[in-house]
């Protein structure tokens, strides 16, 4: 992965911005690309690109892919207030457009940054809002994503027992058969920390078991 990586960052690299404009595809694809390669300053820069190219032109279209790639990598570094700025920008672009799916990541999105920056009325509330407005979508995923918002966001306020309610429904079951393999270990690591919150230490053996066993895996 990481050799085709850097001959595709080579070649789009080495792009005036007119020959991109009309591939941004590029730029989203290798962004995410480098991410999942936790090549941050790579990712931020390919997804900065890509979003000054689509806001030049008009190609609006473009930014639900990029911009999850740029808050995470904000997210990720520690950079909450300029993830959450993004992601403000992000839901109002979303419910002009009324688009529904974008609005429910970008909320889902912010969701997660303000349980970083400790604002859980805001992640509480951002959360149900994405899970509300995608539960009729074809993607279910989003919705998914959403209640793990949603439920680390009770864990932080101290409402661990709903919050493991929430994530166990969300993802179908206490082995996480919903949650694709990448990210079942995160759900796992909350889930111990919530069973933990409860004083149930076999149920967070069991958990933080599974997370060490995913992150291996994978």
């Amino acid at each position: 992965a990481e050799a085709y990586r850097a001959q595709a960052a080579a070649l789009v690299d080495a792009l005036a911005d007119d020959e991109l404009t009309g591939r941004l595809d590029a730029l989203t694809s290798l962004s995410a690309a480098d991410l999942y390669l936790h090549r941050y300053p790579d990712a931020a820069t390919h997804a900065n690109r890509g979003l000054q190219l689509a806001r030049s032109t008009a190609q609006g279209e473009v930014a639900p892919f990029l911009i999850p790639v740029l808050v995470t990598v904000l997210h990720t570094t520690g950079r909450i207030d300029e993830a959450a700025e993004l992601l403000d920008e992000a839901v109002e672009a979303a419910r002009l457009s009324g688009n529904e799916e974008a609005l429910g990541w970008n909320l889902l999105g912010r969701a997660y940054v303000a349980v970083a920056a400790g604002d859980l009325e805001l992640a509480l509330g951002a959360a149900q809002e994405s899970v509300d407005v995608t539960r009729e979508l074809d993607d279910r995923l989003v919705s998914t994503y959403a209640r793990w918002a949603f439920g680390s966001a009770l864990l932080e306020r101290g409402e661990a027992g709903r919050a493991i309610e929430v994530l166990v429904t969300a993802a179908e079951g206490k082995d996480l058969p919903r949650i694709p393999e990448p990210w079942r270990a995160h759900y796992f690591e909350l889930l111990t920390r919530a069973w933990l919150a409860l004083g149930r230490p076999a149920q967070a053996a069991e958990t933080a078991t599974g997370a060490a066993t995913t992150a291996e895996r994978v």
